[in-house]
């Protein structure tokens, strides 16, 4: 169902001299998570950004089976290939967001547009990133450009009626809103874009600061989307717990001024990071603080663990059991956890015993994820069960409150949890 509601050179000094700057958007998503996103406190909740991998769902099975196991997907329109309808009657509490890029145009279209809608360097010279050669837009112009008989008052009105098409197209009741990519800081890196190129902020090259990105240039774009849609926005910005709470290219908080949710792509690690390497506990506890921050300002938070490097299964298994207990510690029931082992693997088949874990809800909740260690390691009750992590460099062991049951249902009164690991326990 869908919801309703409420250079320092001649180039940059010309695009300047046409530049009209938009009102400044309203600070305040149109919608709650709670309005719009299931509860996630009971069991694991998964989030799956299709996107990432390519492909499109292939029949009816296999999309019914993705809307049984997910809680949140991301995917582009043609891999939702029409069954979004069926899926939604599989699991009413799906939520489906159509994938767009929020800041880029195409490789193609780098003089589509009024050249006050392309983002300047502070050469004059326009920006196109270094993976696709996409040309980086400013939202801030409201110079018109019509094409198709309609007139857009700028990029961020461009990326809102491409939402909405997208929507109207997909059908009736077969999405809920839209996936609006890169709103986060990678464009003010010198790495992200072609010669090192970052965007100026005026005629003068002045950088953008973090803060002024979030609030001047992406938090609109979401802003726009929301307003001109009727449909909340998840918003890939967020990053990580340490770009959450504030960086030299942050604090990515501030997109959810604007949207819904967001997805923090790096949540925990970097993807090629080695599997050998771990954070230390105090970034630890800014990841996870992240989910029960964003959960009591009511935005949703996708957290997306990603594994892309070469290790072994056993690695790769250590690091789902402590991302997913890390999560489970700090999700206060409007976060999704989607753990991403290979980029090659096919989306939908990674499963796991542990998410099939029954837990219930959490007996426990604390504001600071700080008051869950006990005895050194991390733990939190729930009504089914008991989740530990260990964010240390030394095994810890536990004595239980009575006998609970591995995942591989070993009765136990007594568990070891290694370091950077977790074990998620049940009563039944």
């Amino acid at each position: 169902m869908r919801i309703r509601a409420r250079r320092r050179g001649v180039g940059l000094l010309a695009a300047a001299a046409v530049l009209v700057t938009a009102a400044p958007a309203e600070a305040t998503p149109l919608y709650t998570a709670s309005q719009v996103l299931a509860p996630t406190t009971s069991n694991i909740n998964q989030g799956l950004s299709m996107q990432m991998y390519g492909g499109r769902i292939p029949d009816l099975a296999t999309a019914q089976k993705i809307a049984l196991s997910h809680t949140t997907i991301s995917l582009g329109p043609a891999q939702l290939n029409g069954f979004g309808p069926a899926m939604k009657r599989a699991n009413p509490n799906l939520r489906i967001f159509l994938y767009l890029n929020g800041m880029y145009a195409g490789a193609s279209q780098g003089s589509l547009f009024p050249s006050s809608w392309y983002m300047h360097a502070k050469d004059g010279s326009t920006i196109q990133s270094v993976g696709y050669g996409n040309y980086l837009m400013d939202p801030r112009s409201t110079a018109p450009y019509t094409a198709g008989g309609v007139t857009y008052a700028g990029w961020a009105d461009w990326v809102a009626h491409k939402c909405k098409a997208q929507l109207t197209a997909a059908g009736a009741g077969a999405a809920d809103g839209c996936f609006v990519d890169m709103l986060g800081s990678a464009p003010l890196s010198p790495g992200y874009n072609r010669g090192g190129e970052v965007p100026a902020a005026d005629a003068s090259g002045t950088p953008f600061t973090g803060t002024s990105w979030y609030q001047d240039i992406t938090g609109p774009v979401a802003d726009r989307v929301e307003r001109f849609t009727g449909d909340p926005v998840l918003a890939n910005g967020i990053g990580s717990g340490r770009r959450y709470f504030g960086t030299s290219t942050g604090p990515s908080r501030l997109l959810l001024d604007y949207a819904t949710a967001g997805d923090a792509e790096v949540w925990m690690r970097s993807p090629g990071q080695p599997l050998t390497t771990f954070p230390t506990d105090a970034a630890w506890r800014s990841e996870v603080q992240m989910l029960s921050d964003s959960s009591v300002l009511d935005r949703g938070v996708n957290a997306t663990v990603k594994t892309w490097t070469a290790g072994t299964t056993a690695q790769i298994e250590q690091w789902r059991r402590f991302t997913l207990g890390s999560f489970l510690l700090g999700n206060q029931g409007h976060a999704t956890f989607e753990f991403s082992g290979s980029q090659t693997q096919i989306a939908w088949s990674d499963d796991s015993p542990l998410y099939h874990l029954a837990l219930g809800a959490p007996t426990e909740t604390y504001p600071s994820i700080a008051s869950y260690l006990h005895g050194g390691v991390y733990t939190r009750g729930f009504t089914n069960g008991e989740v530990l992590v260990n964010t240390g460099t030394a095994p810890v062991t536990v004595t239980l409150a009575g006998t609970y049951y591995t995942v591989d249902h070993q009765a136990v009164g007594q568990v070891t949890v290694q370091p950077h690991d977790a074990v998620i326990l049940t009563l039944s």
